[in-house]
Protein backbone atom coordinates (compact mmCIF):
# COMPACT_ATOMS: atom_id res chain seq x y z
CA UNK A 1 0.00 0.00 0.00
CA UNK A 2 1.32 3.55 -1.25
CA UNK A 3 2.13 5.93 1.84
CA UNK A 4 -0.45 8.46 0.45
CA UNK A 5 -3.15 5.46 0.63
CA UNK A 6 -1.41 4.65 4.32
CA UNK A 7 -1.94 8.37 5.41
CA UNK A 8 -5.40 8.59 4.52
CA UNK A 9 -6.35 5.17 5.90
CA UNK A 10 -5.36 6.39 9.09
CA UNK A 11 -6.55 9.66 8.87
CA UNK A 12 -10.10 7.82 8.21
CA UNK A 13 -9.68 5.45 10.81
CA UNK A 14 -8.94 7.89 13.63
CA UNK A 15 -11.79 10.14 12.87
CA UNK A 16 -14.33 6.77 12.57
CA UNK A 17 -12.48 6.16 16.32
CA UNK A 18 -13.27 9.52 17.58
CA UNK A 19 -17.01 9.07 16.42
CA UNK A 20 -17.36 5.97 17.76
CA UNK A 21 -15.77 7.14 21.23
CA UNK A 22 -18.28 9.43 21.49
CA UNK A 23 -20.82 6.92 21.98
CA UNK A 24 -18.57 3.49 22.74
CA UNK A 25 -17.80 3.12 26.45
CA UNK A 26 -15.01 4.84 27.75
CA UNK A 27 -12.96 1.47 28.22
CA UNK A 28 -12.44 0.82 24.30
CA UNK A 29 -10.56 4.51 23.99
CA UNK A 30 -6.76 3.04 25.02
CA UNK A 31 -7.74 0.16 22.52
CA UNK A 32 -8.53 2.54 19.63
CA UNK A 33 -5.30 4.57 20.32
CA UNK A 34 -2.91 1.46 20.13
CA UNK A 35 -4.33 0.33 17.08
CA UNK A 36 -3.59 3.89 15.61
CA UNK A 37 -0.05 2.89 17.17
CA UNK A 38 0.21 -0.48 15.37
CA UNK A 39 -0.85 1.77 11.59
CA UNK A 40 2.17 4.68 12.87
CA UNK A 41 4.61 2.23 12.78
CA UNK A 42 3.63 0.24 9.84
CA UNK A 43 3.39 3.18 7.78
CA UNK A 44 7.14 3.95 8.57
CA UNK A 45 8.33 0.68 8.72
CA UNK A 46 10.35 0.80 5.85
CA UNK A 47 11.73 4.35 6.48
CA UNK A 48 15.47 5.46 6.56
CA UNK A 49 16.11 6.99 10.22
CA UNK A 50 14.13 5.70 12.29
CA UNK A 51 15.01 3.21 15.34
CA UNK A 52 13.21 0.06 13.60
CA UNK A 53 14.42 -2.49 15.89
CA UNK A 54 13.02 -0.38 18.67
CA UNK A 55 9.50 0.46 16.63
CA UNK A 56 9.04 -3.67 16.05
CA UNK A 57 9.20 -4.26 19.85
CA UNK A 58 6.98 -1.35 20.32
CA UNK A 59 4.42 -3.34 17.95
CA UNK A 60 5.30 -6.67 20.02
CA UNK A 61 4.90 -4.88 23.12
CA UNK A 62 1.13 -3.72 22.22
CA UNK A 63 0.03 -7.08 20.36
CA UNK A 64 1.24 -9.05 23.56
CA UNK A 65 -0.82 -6.69 25.68
CA UNK A 66 -3.34 -5.50 23.72
CA UNK A 67 -6.01 -8.11 25.56
CA UNK A 68 -5.01 -6.95 29.23
CA UNK A 69 -7.65 -4.41 28.81
CA UNK A 70 -10.74 -7.40 28.90
CA UNK A 71 -9.50 -9.09 31.65
CA UNK A 72 -7.11 -7.70 33.63
CA UNK A 73 -7.15 -4.16 33.62
CA UNK A 74 -4.71 -3.27 36.55
CA UNK A 75 -2.27 -5.33 34.37
CA UNK A 76 -3.06 -3.30 31.14
CA UNK A 77 -2.79 0.01 33.17
CA UNK A 78 0.95 -1.40 34.07
CA UNK A 79 1.62 -2.26 30.36
CA UNK A 80 1.03 1.71 29.27
CA UNK A 81 2.96 3.01 32.09
CA UNK A 82 5.55 0.96 30.81
CA UNK A 83 4.91 1.98 26.91
CA UNK A 84 4.80 5.30 28.13
CA UNK A 85 8.10 4.82 29.90
CA UNK A 86 9.53 3.07 26.71
CA UNK A 87 8.65 5.69 24.31
CA UNK A 88 9.63 8.49 26.61
CA UNK A 89 13.09 7.22 27.04
CA UNK A 90 13.42 6.74 23.53
CA UNK A 91 12.16 9.83 22.71
CA UNK A 92 14.38 12.07 25.39
CA UNK A 93 17.36 10.28 25.86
Amino acid sequence: MDKNKQFYDLLAYTASAAREMYIDPEVYAPLRLLSVMLRLIEMVQEEKGLDQVFLQELRQMILDNRSLLLNEREQFGLFLDKLVARIAVKNFA
